[in-house]
């Protein structure tokens, strides 16, 4: 029989950063999304950067004129790909998150995309949040 001692178990309770992403376009109408990626990367100029894997409750989803990512971390620098209807496949600036839960607007152009981070919630907003909701001593897991 296996046993655990009490108070030892950490549950994944806590806020997760994210990333809310709205659409502009300039010189176009409104695209249909037809695939996307977030791409992850560990240099400004994101030579090795990876896409972002979808794991448990980890995720990056796009729908009609918005995308969307809740991840346990980040990497520094991120750059968006979409595939639109109109048969371009679009890349975006290496950009980074400041903000805890972050919001950036996507301009749309013919030839690529431009995102810039707006408002969002700070870090030490959500940690202090967090800190005054939890009962003392209740450590949460990333």
């Amino acid at each position: 029989m296996v046993t655990m001692p009490f108070g030892s178990a950490q549950a994944d309770i806590g806020p997760k950063p994210s990333m809310d992403f709205t659409f502009e376009y300039v010189d176009l109408q409104p695209l249909t999304f037809l695939g996307w990626a977030l791409i992850e990367c560990e240099d400004n100029g994101c030579i090795n950067g990876t896409p972002f894997e979808e794991l448990g409750p980890q995720r990056f989803t796009c729908e009609k004129d918005a995308c969307y990512s809740l991840v346990y971390g980040y990497a520094p620098y991120h750059q968006l790909m979409i595939d639109f209807s109109d048969g371009v496949t679009r890349q975006s600036n290496v950009f980074e998150k400041r903000a805890y839960n972050a919001n950036y607007t996507v301009t749309v152009q013919t030839d690529g995309m431009q995102v810039n981070e707006g408002w969002g919630t700070p870090e030490w907003l959500v940690g202090g949040m967090m800190g005054f909701l939890l009962p003392a001593g209740m450590g949460f897991g990333l």
